[in-house]
Parts: C-alpha cells; sequence; structure tokens
C-alpha cells in the first residue's frame, strides 16, 4: 500500500488525503455519527483551515479479494457480503451498521 501511495504522490515530503466518492455511500443512518456528512464537513474544515491546500488527495484504490484476506477471516468477509442489505440498514450490533453503499465503500 505505501508503495502504491508513494507513486501517485506528486513530490516528497506530502501528506496524502486518501479519499474515494463511494465512502460518502456508507451511510449508518438518523442521528450516527458516522455519516457522509462527516465526511464532507472534515474536507470543508481542512479547506477552510487552508490546511487542505498542503495536501494531495488521492484516489483510494479498491481492495481485492486477497487483500481483505490478509486482514479478515475469509468466513468474516462472506457472512458480511451475506448481511449487506439492498435498501436500509442492516444492524451488526446495537452501534454498528451497514448499508447498500457500506461494503463498496469499506473496500476503498
Amino acid at each position: 500500500m505505501f508503495t502504491w501511495l508513494k507513486n501517485r504522490l506528486q513530490r516528497n515530503g506530502l501528506t496524502a488525503y486518501v479519499t474515494h466518492p463511494d465512502c460518502l455511500q456508507h451511510n449508518m443512518g438518523v442521528g450516527h455519527p458516522e455519516c457522509p456528512e462527516r465526511l464532507t464537513a472534515i474536507r470543508d474544515q481542512l479547506m477552510a483551515s487552508q490546511i487542505f491546500d498542503s495536501l494531495q488527495e488521492v484516489e483510494a484504490p479498491e481492495v481485492g479479494y486477497e487483500q481483505l484476506a490478509r486482514v479478515h477471516p475469509p468466513r468474516y468477509v462472506e457472512y458480511l457480503e451475506a448481511c449487506a442489505p439492498s435498501v436500509g440498514t442492516f444492524r451488526m450490533d446495537p452501534d454498528t451498521a451497514m448499508s447498500p453503499g457500506t461494503l463498496q465503500a469499506a473496500r476503498r
């Protein structure tokens, strides 16, 4: 991953701001702090404070099954894929939910 990132930075010494539009599709429901608006607020604050000018925005790549299997047991990934809702949310526990865009966002 670091080699991939280093190859995308235009010059040494920059801090990367790694993101992807797919991340805005993860929504755990009304009132939960983990929401698309949070990502927008972070970006807006970086811009307002002029920190964003010192960053290099890099689009996050999509990880493949082999990469996921390095950090998660295959059965867990298969379980998440089976639970992914096509509409609404699926509650994994009282504080964690999946929306239709969660898995794609997580792969970024």
